[in-house]
């Protein structure tokens, strides 16, 4: 039966952390800051981290944390559910990053720990990392809203989320695809369908919370795709 709620997250605990100018053009979460703050934002990500990390714990949660590398410095390495996820039919998806700085993230020894220590075994690859070459880009539950009970994932089109690639997923991974359009409260520039909380769940049960767009959801731009009949027992997916 599919469940809503993650048993199981992957962390990478962030070395890091920062602003990253070659993001933040599709991200309107970060913000440019003095560079005499940057080692205090960065012990400040350190602390909150492990601090989640422990709420989780408390709650049964299993954590497998993740040490990022020094080099090179990747400040959004503490969000690795925008380059992979793991599915409890053994199923890995990689994903294709618009920023060529976040590509670095991509780490074997990440997936590694996964198998190691929360006894994932990968019986399936998809990887969409190919269409970075094209200009298509789909990050992960950054890019997608999932609704495990009903099957149906929602995103936001920007350009960190292409909609070609979206209904892909879906019919990979039998889902409903809803694929809309919004603008942030100004109605200046489209949203960026990067969500503002995010976790990966690589055991039995997955599960996502991330918000595309504080906008309305307008009826007359979304357009849904069908789940694909390739194979079944995806449950659920963060």
């Amino acid at each position: 039966m599919s469940q809503q709620c993650a048993d199981a997250v992957l962390m990478v605990r962030p070395r890091a952390f920062g602003y990253n100018p070659e993001t933040a053009a599709t991200n309107t979460f970060q913000r440019p800051q003095d560079p005499a703050n940057d080692a205090g934002a960065a012990t400040q990500a350190r602390a909150e981290f492990e601090r989640l990390a422990q709420a989780l714990g408390s709650e049964g949660i299993s954590v497998c944390a993740v040490e990022d590398t020094p080099a090179p410095a990747k400040p959004d390495a503490v969000f690795p559910n925008n380059w992979l996820s793991f599915h409890n039919d053994g199923t890995l998806v990689l994903y294709p990053m618009e920023s060529a700085s976040r590509r670095l993230e991509r780490r074997q020894d990440v997936i590694d720990a996964v198998v190691k220590r929360l006894d994932f075994k990968v019986s399936h690859l998809i990887d969409l990392t190919h269409h970075e070459r094209q200009g298509r880009f789909l990050e992960g539950t950054g890019s997608l809203v999932l609704d495990h009970i009903e099957r149906v994932a929602y995103a936001c089109t920007s350009p960190r989320t292409h909609p070609q690639l979206v209904a892909e997923w879906a019919r990979e991974l039998e889902y409903q695809a809803v694929i809309f359009e919004a603008t942030d409260r100004a109605r200046l520039r489209p949203a960026t369908g990067i969500g503002s909380w995010r976790s990966l769940a690589p055991a039995a049960a997955r599960s996502s919370r991330s918000a595309p767009s504080r906008s309305k959801l307008s009826p007359a731009t979304c357009s849904s795709s069908a789940p694909g009949t390739r194979r079944s027992g995806t449950r659920a997916y963060s």
